[in-house]
């Protein structure tokens, strides 16, 4: 693990807290994380600042500005490995930039973060299918339908697990 020392750490948090555009906090983010490669093992960042960055993630997201939202989500499961949603937007991120093999790293952590959450396994599918892994698009949405069976929250996910999978089959 590289050493940071607690200027370096402060300096950083500094920088990011008066960032006054999601140019100069993309562009901060990208350099720690090419710099430090998991910010997870070199420091905690305070809660406020989570907040900030997810919030302009997702804003990006919705803004349809994938890359960059990407880099953010990047950072946030970096930073906050054990929060499966952050790895759910990181692989929804490279979906839309049609890198699956990836979407797929994001998501397979997602699973080992939160199994129970059928979201990951749907967008697994997606993926799998994308690569023409029908095998594997087909295990990840029996996966779904075994998790959301009786489950009113996830009634309409399980629906869409099962019309996926009929046009899995009637396409080969």
């Amino acid at each position: 693990m590289q050493q940071v020392d607690v200027y370096s750490i402060e300096k950083l948090v500094t920088t990011l807290k008066n960032a006054n555009s999601s140019q100069e906090i993309h562009a901060i983010l990208e350099s720690t994380l090419l710099h430090s490669g998991h910010l997870a093992e070199l420091i905690k960042l305070p809660d406020e600042l989570i907040v900030k960055v997810e919030q302009e993630a997702l804003r990006l997201f919705g803004q349809e500005v994938y890359q960059e939202a990407r880099s953010y989500f990047q950072f946030l499961a970096t930073s906050r490995p054990g929060f499966a949603m952050y790895w759910i937007y990181l692989g929804a991120a490279c979906m839309k930039l049609e890198l699956y093999e990836e979407a797929l790293r994001s998501y397979g952590i997602a699973t080992t973060v939160a199994p129970d959450d059928p979201r990951p396994y749907f967008f697994s599918a997606y993926s799998y299918s994308q690569l023409k892994k029908n095998d594997q698009a087909k295990l990840c949405l029996h996966q779904v339908i075994d998790l959301c069976k009786g489950s009113r929250e996830w009634h309409k996910l399980e629906q869409e697990a099962v019309q996926f999978l009929y046009q899995i089959n009637e396409g080969e």
